[in-house]
């Protein structure tokens, strides 16, 4: 299946996706096709998103809710973040992403509570992430229990393998600006 995405007022493709597969797989690849299309953001371009919807739950709520949560979370509205995510961890209690990213939008709204809880569900269910996901989860467990000097370890091997990845930066930073560095 190919598809393209175009804006309203141009006449050139602005996204475009493909996946294959047999007849039997339509659901998957339908998700895929749409996952390859709402990862991409016209004003901003690619958002780093390459992740498989099915790798990440095979609830359509809650990846909505949790695609919503990027969004404001991406805008800084944590809050707001935090309110999707739980949406998505409610619509599915083993998304592992979901809590993740509660655990951050809940520790930039001072929710430390929270935050501890979620990094603790999202390691739970650690088996169901990427291993970039898995060492960013890592990452961010061992800054939260004051081990600076792992979380640098772990956010300087996710840089290795992805130095685009925004999250890991901003662990290094977080590392760096609360316990120093050389």
């Amino acid at each position: 299946i190919d598809a393209a995405l175009y804006d309203s007022v141009g006449g050139q493709p602005v996204g475009r996706a493909s996946v294959n597969g047999v007849a039997d797989d339509i659901g998957r690849m339908a998700a895929e096709i749409a996952w390859q299309l709402v990862s991409y953001r016209p004003t901003r371009g690619k958002t780093g998103w390459e992740r498989s919807p099915s790798a990440l739950t095979q609830s359509m709520p809650a990846l909505r809710a949790f695609l919503s949560g990027m969004e404001e979370y991406h805008d800084g509205h944590f809050a707001q973040a935090a309110t999707l995510f739980r949406s998505a961890i409610d619509a599915d209690t083993t998304f592992a992403l979901a809590y993740h990213y509660l655990a951050r939008a809940a520790n930039w709204n001072g929710d430390y509570g929270l935050e501890l809880f979620a990094t603790q569900r999202a390691f739970v269910h650690i088996d169901r992430l990427s291993h970039l996901d898995q060492l960013m989860v890592r990452t961010w467990q061992a800054y939260l229990h004051g081990e600076p000097e792992e979380a640098e370890r772990l956010s300087r091997l996710i840089l290795i393998n992805e130095p685009g990845m925004g999250d890991a930066w901003f662990a290094l930073g977080e590392v760096r600006f609360h316990f120093g560095g050389p």
